[in-house]
């Protein structure tokens, strides 16, 4: 039975091939930038390739570095391409598995038991078996495959993450943030082990731990800019909502296409009864989002709440043009031709929670997965002569 820890899987395909070590060796000294690094390493290993186009290692190897990169398409290319080669690899199953789950495409877990069956044995991937496990709320599962990971390697900062999340999906803080920090004190170097404590410490309210991890994490990783939609959400999380409304404002401006902050602005305008803010937020989001009738029902509503009724009556029958038959702009607009009919003008409440039952939302997908923030475009790493079998 072969045990693995995939860290180390590198360092054994920089190690083996089937030709000489001076051709297809990745290079022991490597240029003083990153992207110069990656450059050298890629361009290495496309010459490989092209030189040796049936060998699934060059495949790998480059699946592996361009995973590492977050460049998630052009891995899944190179994987699948070893994987045609060597279809029963448990490694090259391994690292699509991880490929597929880190770029939210389905079919991960079935990779990753078929990797399983291959007779693959490694902490690593009963670690990533865990978690898809957990994303479909199968505890059960979930507890059984980081029980086999840690009997092979207690000390996997990604075994504690993994179980970091799953204490809090049973909602035992203090046992998750334990994990989380344990994962970050063994790999202080990995950005999702902060953003999941930092989530924590969030919903557990304590804000001065929640801005002080975020602070360290936007110091140590300037490019993440989900880091500003956290400290956002800290900042609503705790009532401060004017401070909460200018972050996402500020983030905006470097993801302008996050539909869902245009949401959680317009609803801090409605909190706060600045109605005619909250319709210019809504409006906005429902012009940027034009598949997603909330945004037209939330403007409504904010009309609504003006005591505007026939603007409001006006902007769902436009927007009933838009989305006809939804049941929700319907029943909202004969709610408002009852009121208008009946002479009952004033005293409205919205009659969904969605407008002040954000808390309760958010608890539910902290660690969903599948809404996690996963939008930010991965920097694209320059293949210098990108071989022919990309073709």
């Amino acid at each position: 039975m072969r045990y693995f820890l995939f860290p180390a899987i590198l360092f054994l395909l920089v190690g083996c091939s089937d030709t000489s070590r001076d051709e297809y060796d990745i290079p022991g000294k490597l240029e003083s930038t990153h992207e110069k690094q990656m450059e050298v390493i890629l361009e290495k290993l496309s010459e490989s390739i092209k030189s040796n186009p049936s060998n699934p290692l060059n495949y790998f190897k480059r699946a592996w570095w361009q995973y590492g990169e977050g460049n998630y398409d052009e891995a899944l290319i190179d994987i699948t391409r070893a994987e045609r080669l060597s279809p029963n690899s448990g490694e090259i199953l391994f690292l699509k598995s991880a490929i597929l789950y880190k770029s939210g495409k389905e079919n991960a877990l079935e990779n990753a038991l078929y990797a399983e069956d291959q007779d693959f044995v490694s902490p690593d991937l009963y670690t990533l078996i865990g978690n898809l496990y957990l994303d479909k709320r199968n505890f059960g599962k979930a507890e059984e495959y980081f029980r086999k990971a840690e009997n092979i390697y207690p000390y996997n900062s990604d075994l504690f993450n993994g179980k970091g999340r799953y204490y809090a999906m049973l909602r035992d803080t203090v046992t998750a943030v334990n994990f989380f920090k344990r994962a970050i004190h063994t790999r202080p170097g990995v950005f999702e082990y902060y953003d999941d404590l930092i989530k924590i410490y969030g919903k557990a309210r304590q804000i001065d731990s929640a801005l002080h991890l975020n602070e360290m994490a936007i110091a140590k990783f300037p490019d993440k800019k989900e880091l500003l939609y956290n400290k956002g959400l800290i900042l609503e999380n705790a009532g401060l909502l004017d401070s909460s409304a200018g972050i996402y404002r500020q983030f905006l401006k470097v993801e302008p296409e996050r539909f869902d902050v245009y949401e959680r602005i317009g609803n801090i305008y409605f909190r706060k009864k600045n109605y005619p803010a909250a319709f210019i937020t809504y409006n906005k989001w429902a012009e940027l989002d034009n598949d997603n009738p909330m945004p037209r029902l939330k403007a409504a509503r904010s009309y609504i709440a003006q005591d505007n009724l026939p603007a409001a009556k006006y902007y769902l029958v436009k927007s009933l043009e838009k989305y006809p038959g939804n049941a929700l702009l319907k029943a909202e607009l004969d709610a408002v031709n009852y009121r208008i009919e009946s002479g009952a003008l004033r005293s409205y409440t919205p009659s969904g929670a969605e407008n002040y039952n954000e808390k309760d939302k958010e608890d539910e997908r902290v660690f969903d997965r599948s809404l996690e923030i996963n939008t930010i475009p991965k920097r694209k790493t320059t293949l210098i002569s990108r071989d022919s079998t990309r073709n």
